[in-house]
């Protein structure tokens, strides 16, 4: 088995009840950091043209949701590997769970399997060497997270889940200016 495939069956059999406690906190708490760096936007002339260009459904919140919890830098950041994950998996998570219309666990435990894809890519990357390299470490793994999340709510096996993260990392990109 393949790391990619062994971090898919392991994010595939994530349960919402088994989570520890502490896991199921920190997800709470980043969603809503993540929410607040959103608020905190609100007023922003991002949001207004935002709203304006995005297209309706899930990819349009997902748009507006991860530029806006970005706006301020005032989203969350996973120090040892500068990743900035909140912005990008929470977004998508609370947007593809409204529109599949999925339980508060589910979304929780969508939000661990993202940040945990998008930590451990992080982490084996290097990734606060990417930003030498001029590559930002968070638009690289951000696709990564999302397909995590995003294949947790969408209920993917685990070699369906292992397929969509290759397909993510195959995109991952993102030059720092």
């Amino acid at each position: 088995m393949s790391p990619l495939e062994a971090l898919a069956e392991q994010l595939t059999t994530l349960d919402a009840a088994a989570l520890p406690p502490s896991a199921r906190d920190a997800a709470r708490l980043h969603v809503l950091d993540t929410l607040a760096a959103w608020a905190a936007a609100l007023d922003s002339p991002w949001h207004r043209i935002l709203a304006t260009l995005a297209p309706p459904g899930p990819d349009g919140e997902t748009l507006v949701g991860a530029a806006l919890a970005h706006c301020h830098e005032a989203d969350d950041l996973f120090d040892p590997a500068l990743l900035c994950i909140g912005g990008a998996v929470v977004p998508a998570t609370l947007a593809l769970g409204r529109a599949r219309r999925v339980n508060g666990a589910a979304l929780l435990t969508a939000v661990v399997a993202g940040y945990e894809a998008m930590g451990r890519l992080g982490l084996a990357l290097g990734a606060g060497a990417l930003l030498g390299r001029g590559l930002w470490p968070t638009a690289v793994g951000a696709a990564f997270g999302v397909a995590a999340a995003a294949g947790r709510l969408l209920g993917l096996a685990p070699a369906a889940l292992a397929d969509a993260l290759a397909l993510a990392a195959q995109h991952s990109g993102g030059l720092a200016g």
